[in-house]
């Protein structure tokens, strides 16, 4: 269940930002349907092909470790 100041607060923001009326009662549902194909299609249709950096902040140099696999499109 969520908190009252939560609900009170997204409502809020969707007014101001003059959503429809039922955004916040479907955003979870909204957010849920996104798939990995619509990300990546709005991926190519918005981004250019520029090269993109990650900036990653780790509290130390020890802390962090690579263990991810990076693929070229």
């Amino acid at each position: 269940m969520r908190r009252a100041p939560y609900v009170a607060r997204i409502t809020r923001n969707a007014m101001l930002e003059g959503l429809p009326a039922d955004h916040v009662e479907t955003y979870e549902k909204r957010i849920a349907a996104i798939t990995p194909e619509r990300v990546n299609r709005a991926i190519r249709e918005n981004l250019d092909n520029r090269p993109l950096a990650t900036i990653i902040v780790a509290p130390d140099a020890a802390s962090f470790t690579v263990d991810c696999v990076v693929k070229s499109a």
